[in-house]
């Protein structure tokens, strides 16, 4: 078996590896004899030949980690390439990159081959994010981003302002004067009811981004 990581999320990436040691290696004594760590920017090719090649000697297979795959040379990359056209069975080797993404070279050469888990970080979610999925007819994105704002801890108000610039900057020449007006409008109108407490902050936002999509729908 070929595991492929990449990401950035060491955290996430270091409880796979912990997951994937555990399925392998049952024994102390295993993880002792069947287990191998190595970094691809100190590699020699002889050394990359040895850890592909030993045959296990506890457990059913060995575990052979390749760190930092993005650095490997062009030599130990056709070292990996030939390897994984045997299909061998004596070896689970999991490699390591927090450079490579889906769309490498390298990567899409090992798509057939591996198990490719991605392990990025999440990126926060910005108002901008939330009026983009608005303004392309995606409500039910734009109302999980605005959900997920509000758990990161922006403030309702902070929300209302990407909204109104939104709204002045972005639609106003692709709505008639009527649909424009009734967009201002809902934007006061949640403004009054997040100051005034008359609905929960979260309801506020959610009528507001959804009639405004719905003004949206005809000109985006």
């Amino acid at each position: 078996m070929v595991y492929l990581l990449i990401g950035d999320d060491g955290e996430k990436k270091d409880s796979q590896l912990a997951q994937i040691r555990k399925q392998t290696l049952k024994t102390q004594d295993s993880t002792h004899f069947d287990y191998d760590v190595l970094y691809a920017n100190k590699l020699d090719a002889q050394d990359l030949k040895k850890g592909l090649g030993a045959l296990p000697f506890i457990a059913p297979a060995r575990l052979v980690i390749v760190r930092d795959c993005h650095k490997l040379t062009t030599q130990n990359k056709k070292i990996l390439e030939d390897f994984l056209s045997t299909q061998s069975q004596h070896l689970v080797l999991v490699l390591e990159s927090s450079a490579w993404t889906q769309s490498d070279a390298f990567v899409k050469l090992l798509k057939p081959h591996a198990q490719i888990i991605d392990l990025f970080k999440k990126q926060p979610v910005s108002v901008f994010d939330m009026t983009k999925a608005m303004g392309g007819r995606r409500l039910p994105e734009a109302l999980q981003m605005l959900s997920e704002l509000f758990q990161e801890g922006s403030h309702p108000l902070q929300i209302m302002g990407g909204l109104v610039w939104f709204w002045g900057n972005k639609c106003k020449q692709r709505l008639n004067p009527n649909q424009f007006a009734e967009g201002l409008q809902t934007l006061s109108q949640a403004d009054l009811n997040i100051k005034r407490s008359r609905l929960k902050p979260e309801q506020a936002m959610e009528v507001c981004v959804t009639k405004l999509s719905g003004l949206l729908e005809p000109h985006f």
